[in-house]
């Protein structure tokens, strides 16, 4: 038994030996071809300027890019008054999705922030191989255009 577990230390210490070995010469290589990871890419600033944060936008502006999941059921006064801290006027909401979910983020925009958020569409790429995939497609857009969605 003793001489097994000798065998055990020693086959798992050339393991740990090896892999660290392996590991030390990869660096090395990437050191010599001067590679890096993007997580290590921090590169020092040389412009000297006076830091100057901005916390509020001097003009109104457009988000026209923004992804709020949860729509339906945001309460969107707390939303309002986080984009009124940053002078924001409208935020484009991205994720609309379809449906029942579509149709509760709409009715909570017109309930609670009508002419704060635009809301986008998206299609179902899941039928794209359905035949009567542009037919629904169209379809899907169409109602939802009549319904308010801005694209």
């Amino acid at each position: 038994m003793r001489k097994f577990i000798s065998s055990l230390f020693k086959v798992a210490f050339a393991l740990v030996f090896l892999g660290g070995l392996s590991y030390y010469i990869l660096d090395k290589l990437q050191e010599k071809e001067n590679l890096m990871d993007i997580e290590e890419y921090s590169p020092k600033s040389t412009l000297v300027v006076k830091e100057t944060p901005l916390t509020r936008s001097k003009y109104p502006f457009v988000d026209v890019h923004n992804h709020q999941f949860d729509m339906p059921l945001k309460n969107l006064s707390k939303l309002v008054a986080e984009m009124d801290s940053l002078n924001m006027a409208f935020m484009i909401n991205l994720s609309g999705f379809r449906g029942m979910y579509l149709r509760q983020s709409l009715e909570n925009i017109r309930k609670n922030a009508p002419n704060r958020f635009g809301l986008f569409l998206n299609i179902d790429f899941e039928a794209i191989d359905e035949a009567d995939f542009k037919k629904t497609q169209l379809a899907l857009i169409d109602s939802a255009a009549a319904a308010g969605v801005m694209g």
